[in-house]
C-alpha cells in the first residue's frame, strides 16, 4: 500500500466523495416518501453492490471468499443490516439535516469502542478532546428537539442515533473480524448477504406500506445506490490505498456541512441556530478524532 503526498486532484476527488456523501441522509428522506426502509436498502445495496463488482472487474479483483472468510463476514453483515435499517427509520421521522449530523459524529464512538476491543488504540488526550466536542454537538441536537416539543423528530433522533452508535462499533468489528479482506470485497459481500435480509424483512413487515414511485423517490434510491454505495466508496478507496489514510479522512468534516446545505435546498428544512451550532461541534469533534487515527466509514 502506497503512501503518497496528496496531490490537488486527488484532494479534489476527496472532496467531491464527502460532500456527496452528505447527501445520503437527504436521498433517504426523499425516498421514504414512497418506499419502506427495507425496501430502500435492498435496492441501494443491489445497485451499490453491482457497481463495486464492475469496479472490481475493472482493477481484475478476485471476489471469490477465501477459506474462512464467511462466518465473520455473515457477523458484520449482522451488524450493517441493523445500523442501515435505523438509519432508515430514524431518517423517516426526523429530520434529514438532523440525520445527517448525527450520523457523521461516529467518529465519537469508533474510538471509545476502539478503546475497548482493540488492543494498542487507547484514548489518548486529543481523541478524548474530539469525543467531548462532537458530544456537545449531539447534546445540542437533542435539546433542540426537546424545545421544540417535537415527539417524533426526538424518537427519529435516537433511532439515528442508535445507528451512529453501530456504525462507530461496525468500523472496530471491521477492522478487527477482517484485516486481511480488500474493502471492496468487504463490500460487495455485505452487500450480496445483506440484500436477500433486506428483501425478506420488507416482504414480512412492510406489506402494507403505500409504496409510491415518482422521478424524485426514484433518483434518490440511484443516488443512494450508484453515487453514496458506488462512487463514493470506490473513489474513498481508491484514495486510502494510495495516499495517507489521515489526510484521506480529514476531508469527512465536510459531510455533515454538505447534508446540512443540501437539507435546506432541496427540502427546504429550516436550519436553526441550535443546528447550525451542533453542526460546527461536530464538524470541528471529526477534525480532532481524525487527527488521531481514526478510520473512515465503509
Amino acid at each position: 500500500m502506497m503512501n503518497e503526498r496528496m496531490t490537488l486532484g486527488a484532494g479534489l476527488l476527496a472532496f467531491l466523495a464527502v460532500a456527496l456523501w452528505g447527501g445520503n441522509t437527504v436521498s433517504i428522506k426523499i425516498a421514504t416518501a414512497g418506499l419502506p426502509p427495507s425496501a430502500i436498502a435492498a435496492v441501494r445495496f443491489v445497485l451499490g453492490g453491482a457497481a463495486v463488482a464492475l469496479y472490481a472487474l475493472f482493477i481484475r479483483l478476485p471476489l471469490r471468499l477465501q477459506k474462512g472468510e464467511a462466518p465473520a463476514m455473515i457477523k458484520l453483515t449482522l451488524l450493517f443490516i441493523v445500523q442501515i435499517l435505523l438509519l432508515n427509520m430514524g431518517t423517516s421521522l426526523t429530520l434529514a439535516a438532523h440525520a445527517t449530523v448525527l450520523i457523521s459524529s461516529y467518529p465519537f464512538f469508533t474510538a471509545f469502542f476502539a478503546h475497548l476491543l482493540i488492543s494498542g488504540d487507547r484514548l489518548s488526550g486529543g481523541k478524548i478532546l474530539g469525543m467531548a466536542i462532537s458530544f456537545a454537538g449531539v447534546a445540542v441536537i437533542f435539546g433542540e428537539a426537546l424545545i421544540l416539543g417535537s415527539e417524533a423528530s426526538l424518537m427519529g433522533d435516537l433511532v439515528v442515533l442508535g445507528s451512529c452508535i453501530l456504525l462507530g462499533l461496525r468500523q472496530v468489528v471491521t477492522k478487527r473480524m477482517t484485516q486481511g479482506i480488500n474493502p471492496v470485497r468487504l463490500v460487495f459481500w455485505q452487500s450480496a448477504f445483506s440484500v436477500p435480509a433486506f428483501i425478506l424483512i420488507s416482504l414480512l413487515f412492510e406489506r402494507n406500506f403505500a409504496f409510491r414511485i415518482t422521478p424524485a423517490i426514484t433518483a434518490a434510491v440511484l443516488y443512494q445506490g450508484l453515487v453514496v454505495a458506488g462512487f463514493c466508496f470506490i473513489a474513498i478507496t481508491t484514495l486510502l490505498r494510495r495516499f495517507n489514510a489521515s489526510v484521506v479522512t480529514s476531508f469527512s468534516f465536510f459531510t455533515p456541512i454538505f447534508g446540512v446545505l443540501m437539507s435546506g435546498l432541496l427540502l427546504g428544512e429550516v436550519l436553526s441556530i441550535w443546528l447550525l451550532l451542533s453542526l460546527v461541534l461536530i464538524a470541528a469533534g471529526i477534525v480532532v478524532v481524525n487527527r488521531f487515527g481514526v478510520v473512515a466509514p465503509r
